[in-house]
């Protein structure tokens, strides 16, 4: 929204006023200026010589009105400091007063008194992250400090006077907050917000099915009428835009609850948040940034290449050179106010934009190497539907790399128009065609990682100097030119392993016309796979054994190390143990100089969530490493390499088992009393929950890689639990109930090498759960009593393809239920079938085998009563 002359970039003001503390100050040093001249006046007058007789009258009348203007000066001082004061808090952002809830129902509960104080709670939240390289949760800042009223019940007579004399020198809170609890069928909060002396914001309005979530709207809604006035909004770029203008409230409630979702580990509620934050802020690149991150976490890669590519194309717009290269030639430089405050995001953009690239490894193998499906693109799941629109989305951007890299133009990487960004179906090619093109892919990528960080190497001097002038010295330390050498490094061992396994020549040349060798990359490849000796010959060539680095220096190196041993490990008797020392020492390194609560934000993605450090999780050199720097309170487990998927896949398990739990319990209780409800023109309630969850399970069954699937479960079952946190017990517990203990004991047996071992049960369990997710949807398929004539096996897979309503889950509830006995008989079956279904899924059971539990759902299914017209199949 800048400041200029178009009126379609005007945008409403700010509800409350500007605070203006310097005009305060300065009536407050011209109340000094006439104390001290009615004082000090008379003396100097009367040494400049010898003043002429005064009268009676004269005298009297100085002797009155010398200490009445003496004393109103003096108030005036202290009306306009304590008053200086109060104008500079507004501007800050801080000291709120809430005031106790007048209560307007009858028999309340909870009291006006516990609202309150879960309100002041709630409030005393608000915070505002700022950006950070790496992904995570950031660093947040407090900016309301809620305070009490003091020193009304002073003594009455004269002393009340001179309390409240001498309270104007102390600056009362900045904001008020006043609220009324209203009567009515749900919660309900009128919230008033006063910035003293008088301006009044517009009374909010709050209403919401619980009384937790009607405070937590109230607090951030209040919260955003302040934020805009406050300086920590003007200094803060992500949300610099917004000074002086009226920020939505409902942009600052998801902006909050997102980032509440992300720290309780709820990522699908978190990026459902984001995403609404986003329609109401549809240019903050740091939003999308906070998006971008989060898919990473989730390891939606493909997802995140585009989002960092559309911040990228955002924030080029205030620079020709850049957006000439990365928009076209079409596109022009666009001068804005708005784009000076864009300069970090285009710098973490392009930083971690060139890293999504150098993982090209997992970019190739969710563009070609697809498992589970078929031609028929009606027949795709949501998550199969997202990644082709994404594919096409990519191949269009990838496509502007073709004029500048020279690799691509000589005709050592394959050119972008050769078949490998083809968005074509990748079932009807063979194994090995489909392995060829993910191969070349990966080279292509890993080339165009390479090509982007000499870019960003060359072009970063200029990026922060602009972002050192706009004073964000802060933010010119997430990325340094330092950390860029290191990325670098990182990116020509990443294509090396890209050109081994396409059977490629092995060697290092610089992929844009205008880079030079660096002094690191001499010799780095003189021989594959890279020797100990030349790593740490670069390493120490950018990052010096002494001296200071920041954190993200040394946690670059270490991830270089971790890609140096994976080469290593491709390659039979290759020396380990000095790169592993090498990737640990400057783990140690990154810790020591880090700020603790730095270091714990950063503890989930260094863990297990970065697929840098996959070689070195499992070796004993990391398992110190973390015991010494994080001193877990219990054993440090071992962790296999897709950690963060098999937490993944448990909270699907336990997101169906939820549901099915909570229907069990509905319809247990409906047994009880043995009540139907009544009939009526539409459809019973209890048709319309049965409907509503049965559709939650097969779009889980059907999409449950998909995280607005996840997500709309979640809400249904308004569940309060994350993704569960990876333990050993866990692992072998869920492994045991699913796979039987036999299996475990036969994994187990084999335990030389405990990595491997730990990494084997893992990916068995993850595909146990996968066509477990399968079988359960082909199941209920079969159910469709209007029949189909697709007989692709993968038809069950369609996203909608399953016609809840013509299915036979449904029968015998969309019309009368008949007597009592009916009703307690069908809510007795109603719950057992829900029942298997929670068992089916729920593999924390002991003693019932998976392949019991499976005939338990399907004993269920089949029960008279339950489903009257069953498909043969």
């Amino acid at each position: 929204m800048p400041r200029t002359g178009d009126p379609a970039s005007h945008a409403s003001a700010a509800v409350l006023p500007k605070a203006r503390p310097w005009s305060w100050w300065f009536a407050f040093l011209l109340s000094v200026l006439a104390c001290a001249g009615l004082i000090g006046g008379p003396y100097v007058l009367a040494t400049r010589g010898q003043p002429a007789p005064a009268t009676v009258s004269t005298t009297v009348t100085w002797v009155v009105l010398q200490p009445a203007l003496l004393v109103l000066s003096l108030l005036l001082a202290m009306y306009s400091y304590g008053r200086a004061r109060l104008e500079g808090n507004a501007l800050r952002g801080l000291h709120v007063d809430v005031a106790e809830f007048a209560d307007g129902r009858a028999g309340p509960t909870p009291s006006a008194r516990e609202l309150t104080a879960t309100f002041t709670r709630k409030l005393t939240d608000s915070r505002i992250y700022s950006p950070t390289a790496l992904p995570g949760a950031a660093a947040s800042y407090d900016f309301l400090q809620v305070v009490e009223s003091a020193g009304e019940a002073a003594p009455t007579g004269w002393w009340r006077v001179i309390m409240r004399t001498l309270r104007l020198l102390r600056a009362p809170a900045a904001y008020r907050v006043t609220g009324t609890v209203v009567a009515a069928d749900r919660p309900r909060l009128v919230v008033e917000l006063t910035r003293l002396p008088r301006f009044a914001a517009t009374p909010l309005v709050i209403e919401d099915d619980s009384w937790d979530r009607v405070l937590e709207h109230a607090a951030n809604s209040v919260a955003a009428q302040i934020f805009p006035r406050s300086k920590i909004c003007k200094k803060r770029p992500q949300w610099a835009d917004w000074w002086g203008y009226a920020f939505p409230t409902d942009l600052f409630d998801a902006y909050q609850r997102a980032h509440q979702f992300q720290t309780a580990r709820r990522f699908d509620q978190a990026l459902a948040e984001f995403y609404r934050a986003l329609r109401h802020d549809p240019t903050n690149v740091y939003i999308r940034l906070e998006i971008a991150q989060l898919q990473e976490r989730l390891s939606m890669h493909l997802d995140a290449l585009v989002t960092y590519d559309d911040v990228i194309t955002i924030c080029s717009r205030g620079d020709e050179a850049l957006a000439g290269w990365w928009n076209g030639p079409d596109f022009g430089e666009e001068r804005s106010r708005a784009q000076r405050h864009r300069n970090v995001a285009l710098m973490v953009a392009r930083y971690r934009h060139a890293m999504m690239l150098g993982h090209g490894d997992l970019i190739a193998q969710q563009w070609w190497l697809r498992h589970n499906e078929c031609g028929h693109d009606q027949h795709w799941d949501a998550r199969q539907r997202q990644r082709g629109y994404l594919r096409a989305l990519a191949a269009r951007r990838l496509d502007r790399y073709a004029r500048d890299v020279t690799a691509i133009r000589e005709g050592h990487v394959p050119r972008p128009d050769s078949g490998i960004l083809s968005g074509e179906w990748a079932g009807d090619l063979p194994r090995k065609e489909a392995e060829a093109r993910a191969a070349a892919l990966r080279l292509f990528l890993c080339t165009l990682g390479q090509y982007e960080f000499e870019r960003l190497i060359d072009d970063y001097p200029g990026l922060s100097w602009r972002i050192r002038r706009l004073a964000r010295t802060s933010s010119v330390e997430l990325v340094t030119m330092r950390g860029l050498r290191t990325s670098l490094i990182w990116a020509v061992l990443r294509r090396a392993m890209a050109q081994a396994e396409a059977g490629e020549p092995v060697g290092y040349q610089p992929v844009w016309q205008h880079a030079r060798e660096p002094r690191s990359l001499t010799g780095l490849l003189a021989e594959w796979p890279v020797s100990e000796k030349r790593l740490r010959q670069s390493i120490s060539t950018v990052v010096p054994r002494l001296g200071r680095a920041i954190w993200h220096e040394h946690y670059n190196v270490a991830c270089i190390c971790a890609v140096a041993l994976l080469s290593a490990r491709q390659h039979a008797g290759e020396s380990e143990t000095g790169m592993r020392k090498l990737a640990i020492s400057h783990l140690y390194r990154a810790a020591a100089g880090s700020h603790s609560g730095y270091l714990a934000l950063r503890r989930p993605w260094l863990l297990y969530e970065d697929p840098d450090l996959v070689a070195i999780r499992g070796t004993p050199e990391f398992q110190n490493f973390e015991m010494i720097t994080f001193s877990p309170a219990r054993q440090v487990p071992l962790r296999p390499r897709r950690t963060h998927v098999w937490e993944l896949v448990s909270y699907q398990m336990q997101l169906i088992s939820g549901i099915a739990r909570e229907m069990r319990a509905t319809w247990f209780a409906r047994g009880r009393c043995a009540e139907a409800p009544a009939a009526g023109p539409g459809p019973t309630p209890w048709y319309t929950l049965e409907e509503r969850a049965w559709r939650q399970i097969v779009r889980l069954a059907v999409s449950h890689r998909d995280w607005r699937t996840r997500q709309k479960a979640a809400r249904f079952l308004a569940v309060e639990f994350g993704l569960p946190a990876f333990t050993q017990e866990r692992l072998y517990s869920t492994y045991a109930n699913a796979l039987g203990e036999d299996a475990l004991r036969l994994r187990r047996a084999g335990w030389t090498n405990p990595s491997h071992t730990i990494n084997e049960i893992a990916e068995e369990y993850i595909a146990f759960c996968n066509s477990r997710m399968t079988h359960l949807a082909r199941t209920l398929h079969q159910l469709d009593r209007h029949g189909g004539t697709d007989r692709c096996a993968n038809a069950h897979g369609a996203v909608g393809g399953m016609r809840i309503t013509g299915s036979a889950l449904l029968a015998g509830l969309d019309g009368d239920l008949g007597s009592p006995r009916a009703v307690r008989r069908l809510c007795a079956h109603r719950a057992a079938l829900w029942g298997a279904l929670a068992d089916l899924f729920d593999d924390d059971l002991e003693g019932a085998s998976a392949d019991e539990r499976r005939a338990a759902f399907q004993s269920a299914l089949r029960r008279p009563g339950v489903i009257t017209r069953l498909t043969n199949g």
